[in-house]
């Protein structure tokens, strides 16, 4: 058996860690041997986890073995203790035991000076180790720090054992979200709870100390309502030349409440306080947890804390049944609409931000998520997400509500193409202010700020700038076309912007998606392999602006079949995006790179992907967004080709349910392809008559939305067309995929699904009785996949047989025997469903060379290999030539039984004029 990963051998050595640590030596050392049987690396780990941390210092030594036991006794002295003095202090009662000491309530007792302090002495079992100098680096943190919310240093000492003591001002109180719970306390006031933990962390990183295990437990809350950090009994000082953390071993943080950075071993930092302060707003504001824990499985807990994207807040909320719910809105003084309405846009974007897995996406000071807090109190702008100018004229627009007079715009738009750029360039990016203290930091704020004006400015005037000239007022009444706007933005991107590779990336992005958009392949994808290739080079570069070039280029690369590229170009953007919180750029990305594991037969994997795609957007969007529908369409396809036609069949319905409903026009582009897919999945399940009158109606669609002469409407021809041959309707089908092939060839020869619709047109003559012209089809379809192999090993499958009758009816048997002696044996090897047809077309092939018992046999064995889930269509070829073979054996009972199952698999498939009916017909009588 292979070792496990080192993040799978740290949780499984942590939680052993935790089952063992307090337990009798005896009973310590029989779990140890029962766990640990076959891997004493393992043992090990954890005998060394009872005795160090995770310090990348001489901490790392930890005491002798002997020293461990001694932790019962501990615990029976630390009760004895109660009553005796340390110092001035009489110790009143037991507060708590930790991993390094026990914590007590005292009092000074030896002058008329009243005070009562919490006193925390080191356990007897670190004495004399050097475990004893991470408690006396608490008690020197603590000294050097002074603040309101922090518990001051009181006094310290020596014990008569030689054990360390320190006192701190003690707390009275509740833990955080406890106390504000219990005082119903609502969402504003717990933002401004929150503020004054951050200010005392703030503190703590101001003197170089990082906390590293910040939560509620951590916090009390006194009857005041002052919050009051605890615990620095695993802060890491950062100026210590220490290097970073080792996180891969124990470091005693609570997982609930670590960062990624924390349980996948990499640096500690500011960025991990920010982390759990973000868990803690998250469960202040929802009273959930972001992920799923469970204490026992912890290696599930460091995937969800490492890999998992946290609910939106509005959904945590509404988590549980209905009585959890209304107790959770009683707490924060709400209800659900209130709630949604204040969670929503600018303070989910804090959270998210709070909560980013990578270090650098999240804010870079506790100060910067503090401010952002304030500033959405104050109904301010914020700092992460969405600060365009328009964006800043609304919350301008919402502090002076009664003071801002109505106003009316007009804008001209010259086109799709065209509007689309500048809904586009009003969401003109702004980076996160990410690099801010309040005293320190001030100044490359402000200057920040003014950057991402000019930017947008410059985004702005560069599009009206297009816009302008196409006026008919510069050109003399003469109309200029999209196609031509396009143009001149491409001449002008290089040289306006030559010094700004960001803004040059972004432009060339939107302009290449555009002319993509509009079907202008070739000239899109120019423009998006220079964005890509510039964003690939250049690191400085917003990382989301580099995600969305390179997920635009992965997107193009599709309609020229170069599947691998794309996916590799998608994966880069996925990982780009993985870290921000869900948006429709990482959800894009992951569609793009689903679409091209599809494209190359890698149907589990594409599933896996869509399925992730759909599941975040369902948390980020809701379900009956158009986000979620369109994700339920892509599924759809991938559900249908991992053969799971149930599922397909429903969610394509669920997904036109949801559009029909939010948009009862019949010129909806969403409804059409809503259509496209419920006809697709349908057909694909042999329900071909229900398909036809749903993709009719989307051939409908399409034309008045994007005209006849697009890859849009030849995608309506080649999905209708496909449903028309399965049921039989012949004439329509080939004059539809005819005119698909045709659109195909003008607009994008080496689009992967010119395959898929070659394929489905050559049948369709073969079953006309044009077998020579389906030859010529179904040769250049194997020749496409001989050169791009990774398109489609099931589709060469088909058209092989598909090629071996076509050539048995153009009378050439030994060809189409070459062919299915080729094949048969390597689809047995395979277990490929395609081994029934292909088994029957071998017994066609025997019964016309007078081999009536191969032909027989072929049969037999087809009916076994052909699954009871297949098509009626296929179903009903197999019982036809059964009932040829029965009357080449002059069996008139097996013939007449055969075709009349065949009749019966055709009528519930195919319309009465489809060919196999008459044969079918002539043997039943």
């Amino acid at each position: 058996m292979s070792a496990p990963d080192p993040p799978q051998r740290w949780q499984r050595a942590a939680a052993l860690f935790d089952r063992v640590w307090d337990l009798e030596p005896s009973a310590r050392v029989a779990v140890l041997q029962a766990e640990c049987t076959g891997d004493p690396t393992l043992r090990e780990d954890v005998e060394r986890m009872l005795v160090v941390d995770a310090q990348a210092h001489a901490f790392d030594q930890g005491p002798p073995q002997d020293v461990l036991d001694d932790a019962v006794v501990d615990r029976q002295d630390d009760e004895r203790d109660v009553g005796s003095r340390l110092g001035p202090w009489r110790l009143e009662s037991l507060l708590g035991q930790g991993g390094m000491g026990t914590v007590y309530a005292a009092r000074r007792d030896h002058d008329d000076t009243w005070q009562r302090v919490a006193l925390k002495r080191l356990h007897r079992r670190w004495q004399g180790s050097l475990q004893a100098q991470r408690f006396l680096q608490e008690r020197r943190i603590l000294a050097s720090l002074s603040h309101p919310h922090i518990p001051g240093l009181v006094d310290h000492g020596l014990a008569d054992d030689g054990r360390p003591w320190f006192a701190l001002e003690l707390v009275e109180g509740q833990s955080l979200i406890r106390w504000a719970d219990e005082h119903q306390l609502d969402l504003r006031a717990r933002l401004d709870l929150l503020r004054q933990v951050c200010a005392a962390v703030q503190h703590a990183h101001e003197h170089f100390v990082v906390h590293r295990d910040l939560k509620p437990e951590n916090i009390l809350v006194d009857a005041e309502g002052h919050a009051k950090v605890l615990d620095f009994g695993v802060a890491k000082r950062t100026d210590d030349g220490a290097g970073a953390t080792r996180t891969g071993v124990f470091i005693g943080f609570t997982p609930e409440y670590a960062a990624p950075e924390q349980v996948s071993g990499g640096d500690i930092s500011a960025a991990t306080d920010v982390y759990a302060l973000g868990v803690i707003l998250y469960q202040l504001l929802s009273g959930r947890l972001p992920y799923h824990v469970d204490q026992r499985d912890l290696h599930a807990t460091a995937e969800a804390i490492t890999g998992h994207a946290a609910a939106r807040l509005d959904q945590a909320i509404t988590t549980g049944t209905v009585e959890e719910v209304d107790a959770r809105l009683r707490q924060r003084s709400t209800d659900l609409r209130a709630f949604k309405r204040f969670v929503k846009g600018d303070l989910s974007r804090i959270v998210q931000t709070a909560l980013a897995k990578e270090p650098p996406r999240r804010y870079a000071s506790v100060q910067a998520f503090s401010n952002d807090l304030e500033r959405f109190l104050k109904g301010r702008t914020v700092s992460v997400g969405g600060d365009t100018v328009a964006y800043r004229a609304r919350k301008f627009i919402g502090r002076n509500r009664w003071g801002v007079a109505m106003g009316a715009f007009a804008v001209f738009a010259l086109g799709a193409g065209v509007a689309g750029i500048l809904v586009q360039a009003g969401k003109a990016r702004v980076s996160a202010a990410r690099a801010e203290t309040e005293a320190m930091r001030a100044n490359e704020e402000r200057a920040r700020a003014e950057s991402e004006t000019r930017h947008a400015r410059v985004s702005r005037d560069f599009l009206a700038s297009l816009l302008a000239e196409a006026s008919p007022e510069n050109n003399r009444g003469a109309k200029t076309t999209v196609r031509e706007v396009l143009d001149r933005s491409k001449e002008r991107i290089s040289t306006e912007f030559a010094g700004q590779p960001e803004m040059r990336v972004e432009m060339m992005t939107l302009i290449g998606k555009t002319y993509s958009d509009l079907s202008l392949y070739q000239d899109g994808m120019a423009l998006l392999e220079e964005a890509a290739a510039t964003a690939d080079a250049s690191r400085d570069i917003a990382p989301a602006i580099r995600a969305r070039a390179l997920a635009e280029h992965a997107f193009i690369l599709l309609s020229q079949s170069r599947t691998k590229e794309a996916e590799a170009q998608a994966g880069k953007a996925v990982a780009l995006f993985d870290h921000d919180p869900p948006d429709a750029g990482l959800i894009e990305a992951l569609g793009t790179l689903g679409s091209s594991l599809y494209l190359q037969g890698k149907f589990e994997a594409a599933l896996a992907t869509q399925r992730s795609a759909s599941d975040m957007t369902a948390r980020t969007k809701g379900r009956d967004s158009d986000e979620y529908a369109e994700s339920l369409l892509e599924l759809s396809y991938f559900l249908d080709a991992a053969e799971k036609p149930e599922e397909a069949v429903q969610a394509a319905r669920n997904a036109l349910r949801i559009l029909e409903q939010r948009h009862p026009s019949e010129l909806e582009p969403a409804v059409s392809r809503a259509l496209w897919a419920l006809g697709n999945v349908l057909s694909s399940a042999g329900r071909d008559a229900e398909a036809i009158p749903l993709l009719r109606r989307a051939q409908v669609m399409v034309a008045k939305i994007y005209g006849t002469d697009t890859l849009k409407y030849m995608r309506s021809l080649q999905l209708l067309g496909r449903a028309e041959l399965g049921a039989g309707e012949l004439a329509a089908a080939r004059r539809h995929l005819e005119q698909a092939s045709r659109l195909l060839d003008e607009r994008a020869p080496d689009h992967p699904i010119s395959v898929v619709l070659q394929r489905y047109l050559g049948e369709t003559m073969l079953r006309q009785g044009d077998a020579r012209q389906a030859t010529g089809v179904f040769q250049r379809v194997l020749g496409r996949l001989q050169r791009n192999t990774a398109n489609g090993v099931n589709l060469g499958d088909s058209v092989t047989t598909l090629l071996a009758r076509a050539r048995l009816a153009e009378g050439d048997p030994a060809a189409a025997r070459q062919l299915l002696e080729a094949q048969i044996p390597e689809l047995r090897r395979s277990g490929s469903r395609q081994l029934a047809l292909a088994l029957v077309a071998r017994s066609e092939l025997a019964r016309a060379e007078g081999d009536i018992a191969l032909a027989r046999k072929s049969i037999t064995e087809a009916r076994e290999f052909l699954p009871a889930s297949s098509v009626p269509l296929a179903r009903a070829r197999l019982s036809l030539e059964e009932a040829r073979v029965s009357d080449a054996l002059g069996d008139a009972s097996g013939r007449r039984a055969a075709a009349n199952t065949a009749l019966e698999l055709l009528a519930a498939t195919t319309v009465p004029s489809a060919p196999e009916f008459a044969t079918a017909a002539a043997l039943a009588r």
